[in-house]
């Protein structure tokens, strides 16, 4: 054997098993691939939020329209008629999907001409005691029923401020669902 065939065998000879080598150390897995295709969540506006008719002593204060259509007063304002409600929304998609509530979007101050009246928006979910008395919690989304359906609330509170201007303010809530 000439010296080029001794090099080459003994090259291969010590390089071979360390390219086989990697293999033999491999292992090898499999996982499970899962993928949900839920229906298109919706929702629909059933009612408006409405505070109501307030007065207000001319030293300000607040005024809460709560989940389950109560009002509560802060400050030197009252209720003083109307019929206050919180905003309700028909909420459709996946049967027992858990879905998350944004109001971000929404007006930060309600206006009337060029008065403006600063307002906070909270949002209720339907609670297994039939009641909206509780506060949608971000740590705990609401979920559709087993046919797909939910109803959700907004109230808000509003700052009435020392002296405000008296009208018919205006203002938009924007409500986003989406799946969890």
């Amino acid at each position: 054997m000439n010296l080029k065939k001794k090099i080459l065998v003994g090259l291969l000879a010590a390089v071979g098993p360390l390219a086989w080598a990697n293999s033999a150390l491999a292992a090898n897995a499999t996982g499970t691939v899962t993928a949900r295709l839920y229906s298109a969540i919706t929702i629909s506006k059933t009612t408006d939020l409405d505070f109501g008719v307030m007065s207000d002593g001319g030293a300000g204060g607040s005024m809460t329209v709560n989940g389950d259509n109560t009002t509560t007063a802060g400050g030197a304002t009252t209720s003083t008629g109307g019929t206050p409600a919180a905003a309700e929304f028909a909420v459709g998609g996946a049967n027992n999907a858990a879905y998350l509530v944004d109001t971000t979007a929404s007006s930060a101050n309600l206006t009337s001409g060029a008065n403006t009246m600063a307002i906070t928006y909270t949002a209720y979910s339907f609670n297994d005691d039939n009641t909206y008395a509780t506060a949608y919690a971000a740590g705990t989304p609401p979920s559709l029923s087993g046919t797909g359906a939910d109803t959700l609330r907004v109230g808000g509170t509003v700052t009435v401020g020392a002296g405000q201007a008296t009208g018919t303010y205006t203002g938009t809530v924007s409500v986003t669902v989406t799946y969890q």
